[in-house]
């Protein structure tokens, strides 16, 4: 049985848009959007929108990246309509949910957080002035009903919602996790200087962001807040800094031994998870050790960066085939009517 392709003019329809948004973006009409995108949410700074929109017009709307991402994949026969409750922790943290369900043939409902309203909204008026059917297929709702199946994002509590009101329809729920850095000790200054944008991307606040780092023994963990002085323009931000100094106060008052500059504290802890502008270490003695206990918390870790896995720098930039939470949404979203 010949396989069905991805329309060709859906692909075409979103690398116009590829177009047009990278066109507005340099020439500054996006000014006042980014503004008020940062009015909506404080921590959607233009530094960090824009970093955003870049990824997404690099990789996510490239015609040869989308051609042959698509290729992987036939469209739905019978398509459905797809609730999607995005996150609101970074700048258009849905938006490959989205473009997946379009590439499948599906419509969608999308519940954007409150937190990131404005920039999702603006993409979908570009696309209405492309394609106006595609863009038909997205409504937005604050009530999701009528729909086939869901894709959600959110806390571990909100997981639990999810579970108990959506749990009959087919879904993807997804919780918190973080990323983590491997040092070997064998680092160059260059991928030091690149773990710093893997860290402080976004305030931290993205599940891709690194928030511990795993160290050999005696290494000396201070050493890496020469790396991030490169980010020390975050303290300029408030409600980063109120982070900041309501953290270290905890730790001082705790009398928790950590490093710190101007920006981040650095205390050693097994959890993965931390707190914004706290960085957490774990030493380990050898490879074997190393391996076990990230095969302990693969369930808490969105990505591994280091020099055997996603390099230095790169913990921002996944590509249209690397998947949040390591499900394939566009596997299930072409399964659901066969």
């Amino acid at each position: 049985m010949e396989k069905v392709l991805i329309p060709q003019q859906t692909i075409q329809a979103l690398t116009t848009l590829e177009e047009q948004l990278s066109i507005r973006l340099h020439q500054g009409e996006l000014d006042q959007v980014l503004h008020e995108a940062y009015l909506a949410n404080n921590f959607f700074t233009r530094e960090f929108t824009s970093y955003a929109l870049k990824q997404i017009l690099t990789h996510f709307l490239d015609k040869q990246k989308l051609q042959r991402f698509a290729a992987g994949y036939s469209p739905v026969q019978t398509p459905g309509t797809i609730a999607i409750i995005m996150a609101g922790n970074i700048p258009l943290a849905g938006f490959h949910d989205w473009l997946c369900v379009m590439l499948a043939g599906h419509r969608a409902i999308v519940k954007c957080s409150s937190k990131d309203v404005v920039l999702f909204r603006y993409i979908i008026e570009c696309l209405k002035q492309i394609d106006p059917e595609l863009a038909n297929r997205t409504v937005f709702s604050e009530r999701l009903s009528d729909f086939d199946a869901i894709i959600a994002t959110g806390s571990t509590n909100t997981n639990r919602y999810f579970d108990y009101y959506f749990g009959k329809y087919p879904h993807i729920f997804r919780s918190n996790r973080s990323s983590v850095a491997v040092i070997t000790g064998n680092e160059s200054d260059n991928e030091l200087l690149a773990l710093g944008t893997d860290i402080f991307m976004y305030f931290g606040l993205g599940c891709r962001s690194v928030s511990k780092v795993f160290v050999p023994e005696a290494y000396d963990v201070s050493n890496l807040l020469h790396y991030m002085e490169p980010f020390a323009h975050l303290a300029q931000h408030t409600k980063y800094m109120n982070n900041y100094d309501y953290n270290r106060t905890i730790l001082l008052m705790n009398k928790v031994p950590h490093w710190a500059n101007d920006v981040v504290c650095l205390t050693e802890s097994a959890s993965v998870h931390s707190s914004i502008a706290v960085l957490h270490y774990e030493y380990y003695k050898d490879a074997e050790q190393l391996h076990e206990r990230l095969r302990r918390d693969a369930h808490q870790i969105q990505t591994i960066v280091g020099k055997e896995h996603t390099p230095f720098g790169g913990a921002q930039q996944p590509a249209l085939d690397v998947f949040a939470d390591h499900m394939d949404t566009m596997q299930f979203l072409c399964t659901l009517s066969q």
